[in-house]
């Protein structure tokens, strides 16, 4: 099958290389310093807790339009960016797979590219070193499985071809039926996750931080519900716990500085996209503790 996946980023150079490393035709686009890099030493990478390095090679681009024809577009953007290359995924050849965080659901996207949008999304957990170097690893199913499936829930053929090339890379895989709530539900726990995160290690060390959090995340899956049931059912408990114990265990899991370290490395790119999620959560009902993480959030960048 051909692919082209559009972002090099860290998740965009991980499915990039799976898939080319599974036989497909895989093509990236990027730009800037990251298309050189692509250019001149491939896609490089390293999984978690391994010290060998695996380079794949694929054409790059640094246009959509340049790219050659595709199977299926791969949009491994920032939710910040989606407007800004949406006139480029129109003029596109091949269905365009959104792996992108929306609290507003799929509608937007599917008024633009209709029929040929398929619903995802990522569950990895990779980041990218300053030579270019991705260090990676799958989410654990429970947590986070990659998901793909069609808007409207119902079973086709491309997305049993997009989940077999994916699991042939040796993907995680689940195809679900319920992605419009899917995606709503994990902007509704990942915005506050990533505007707290983003403020770095010596806010996660403020009393209040772990409070405000908890609050924020009950809000913003409440403002989720709204559109219908959670899903996984697991972020139904979670809704329903006292905010109060959710936020002593969050405290006392903040006061090990490895912790710390991880939870800020996480969110040390994800202030844009959360601020992009906040609005659209603040936009559908109101979340005064999401409203004040988003101010204090503005306003120490």
């Amino acid at each position: 099958m051909r692919f082209t996946i559009f972002g090099a980023g860290a998740i965009g150079t991980l499915l990039a290389a799976k898939l080319a490393d599974a036989g497909h035709e895989v093509a990236v686009v990027a730009r800037g310093a990251r298309k050189v890099s692509i250019e001149t030493r491939g896609l490089v990478l390293r999984a978690r807790g391994s010290t060998a390095l695996q380079v794949v090679r694929v054409p790059v681009y640094e246009r959509l339009a340049e790219a050659p024809g595709a199977d299926f577009i791969l949009v491994t953007l920032r939710a910040q960016q989606v407007d800004a290359a949406m006139e480029q995924l129109i003029a596109a050849r091949g269905d365009v797979v959104m792996l992108v965080n929306t609290a507003v659901g799929y509608g937007p996207w599917r008024e633009r590219l209709g029929a040929r949008l398929v619903a995802g999304f990522p569950g990895a957990i990779c980041a990218l070193d300053d030579d270019g170097v991705l260090t990676w690893a799958y989410a654990p199913r429970l947590v986070q499985p990659t998901v793909v499936g069609e808007v409207d829930g119902a079973r086709s053929e491309r997305v049993s071809k997009l989940a077999a090339a994916l699991r042939g890379g040796g993907v995680p895989v689940q195809v679900r039926s319920d992605l419009e709530r899917w995606i709503r539900t994990h902007a509704g726990w990942m915005c506050p996750f990533m505007l707290t995160a983003s403020q770095g290690e010596a806010a996660l060390s403020d009393s209040h931080t772990a409070r405000r959090w908890m609050q924020a995340t009950h809000e913003g899956l409440r403002v989720a519900a709204r559109s219908g049931p959670l899903t996984p059912f697991g972020f139904r408990v979670l809704a329903m716990a006292p905010v109060g114990l959710l936020a002593v265990l969050v405290r006392w899991a903040l006061r090990l500085g490895s912790v710390r370290k991880q939870v800020a490395e996480a969110g040390s790119h994800g202030d844009g996209e959360g601020r992009v999620l906040a609005a659209g959560l603040l936009a559908a009902g109101e979340a005064p503790a999401l409203r004040e993480l988003l101010n204090s959030n503005s306003n120490s960048n």
